[in-house]
């Protein structure tokens, strides 16, 4: 219970609210504006980032406002949500956004079967492709990037929204801009990275639905006290994704929407399209291994 407790709250807080919405979605979707209407880019970040604005607004009064589900049910307070904002933002890493640096630098692709690395692992590679080629239809290279005004203001937009703006890298290479072309699809569509919510959604206990005293349970804890799971890889503390709902843009599941109907670039529809085929495979292979895990894990 307060293993569970305490990750919801983190990754309500932290790892969805701020990271993915408040910061990484909004730094992308303001940035955007910063390509023309004519850069063979602007349709790629206009449709990867529809409705941004708009949602985060939403996701800010679900869970901050004073009519938050999350504030009137106790689950924590507004004072401890924004100190728990306050204190990430400043821990900013911006690794955070590359899945493959991140997993390894908190080194939890060290943990043999742990469910988000092998999720991620799995989805990040496959939109990696789809960006990439997407460049190369384009005929967008590497002297391309180098000569391309508009990119670098796309690119200095984009650091300037986020904090620790210093300890951002440059964008020299085209891989680079596949990595950050793959961040805003991975942030924007696949984002919600949250934890074990069943205590919202499942339980009937009123217990766990009350705010955690850290102090109070350091008390009551027994040092000699072992852990009651079945393995270190279903004890998933704060970064799990449970890719429920994982395919969507500005609520929308990505997999049902109709590209063509919606983008006027012919190769950004061959580039979607192509995505959501490859999606649909990994959303059921996904699901069919999370669904025989020794914690159920959606």
């Amino acid at each position: 219970r307060v293993v569970n407790g305490l990750d919801a709250r983190y990754s309500a807080f932290i790892r969805h609210l701020l990271n993915c919405h408040l910061m990484v979605g909004e730094a992308y979707a303001v940035a955007c504006f910063n390509l023309p209407p004519h850069h063979p880019l602007r349709p790629f970040m206009d449709f990867f980032t529809y409705s941004t604005i708009h949602v985060n607004h939403t996701a800010y009064t679900a869970l901050l406002t004073a009519n938050s589900y999350f504030l009137r049910a106790n689950f924590v307070s507004a004072d401890s949500a924004r100190t728990l904002i306050d204190n990430a933002m400043r821990v900013f890493d911006f690794d955070e956004w590359i899945v493959p640096r991140d997993l390894a630098k908190r080194k939890i692709d060290e943990i043999p079967g742990h469910p988000y690395v092998e999720d991620a692992l799995a989805v990040w590679p496959a939109i990696e492709h789809i960006c990439r080629r997407h460049l190369k239809e384009l005929n967008y290279d590497e002297e391309m990037l180098a000569e391309d005004p508009d990119i670098a203001q796309w690119y200095t937009t984009l650091c300037r929204m986020l904090p620790d703006v210093d300890t951002i890298p440059p964008m020299d290479t085209l891989e680079d801009l596949v990595d950050l072309m793959t961040a805003v699809i991975y942030n924007n569509v696949i984002h919600e990275v949250c934890g074990n919510l069943s205590p919202l959604l499942d339980t009937a206990d009123p217990l766990d639905k009350q705010e955690v005293d850290i102090e109070h349970l350091a008390k009551l804890a027994d040092p000699g006290a072992k852990p009651s799971t079945p393995s270190a890889a279903s004890v998933l503390l704060m970064d799990q994704a449970t890719f429920v709902s994982r395919f969507n843009v500005a609520g929308n599941n990505l997999l049902n929407i109709n590209a063509a109907r919606y983008i006027d670039d012919p190769k950004l529809v061959l580039a979607v399209t192509e995505l959501q085929d490859t999606l649909k495979v990994l959303d059921a292979e996904i699901a069919a291994r999370n669904a025989h895990r020794d914690i159920p894990f959606e």
